[in-house]
């Protein structure tokens, strides 16, 4: 099973239910969340070092360390595998569902509309994923 991390308080949701479900399942769950380096780098500006890419990726696997630390604590019996992913969500999450069961990611509502509005990952998981998909909306 393969899960789509934003950060700890947008995944939460789908967090827990993927845990849950990997638990009753048997299985271990793929934990994966994408960074992006910086765009660029001008020659004659110096960059800041919280843009390094080295930076970056740290934040991005400590920000995925924090989210799967809560739920790994309630589900003990789950094997994780964290990986963080250089590069579009996207891709990261279609190239690690593969060989999945099952994707699951998480959806917020937005601007207080009842309905989800999904966002351009959601769209691509739904009509790319070779593997079913579970889209966990955001309790508010």
């Amino acid at each position: 099973m393969v899960l789509g991390v934003h950060d700890a308080e947008r995944s939460s949701t789908a967090l827990e239910f993927a845990f849950t479900e990997a638990q009753a399942r048997g299985i271990r769950l793929h934990a994966v969340h994408a960074w992006r380096p910086p765009a660029y780098a001008l020659p004659d500006i110096p960059v800041p070092p919280d843009l390094l890419a080295e930076t970056r990726e740290q934040q991005a696997r400590d920000l995925l360390t924090d989210a799967l630390e809560k739920p790994s604590h309630r589900h003990e019996l789950v094997r994780v595998i964290p990986e963080v992913f250089n590069g579009p969500a996207r891709e990261g999450l279609l190239g690690a569902a593969v060989s999945a069961d099952l994707l699951v990611i998480g959806a917020r509502r937005r601007h207080a509309s009842r309905a989800l509005q999904l966002g351009s990952v959601n769209h691509a998981v739904l009509h790319h994923a070779p593997c079913p998909v579970a889209i966990v909306p955001q309790r508010t």
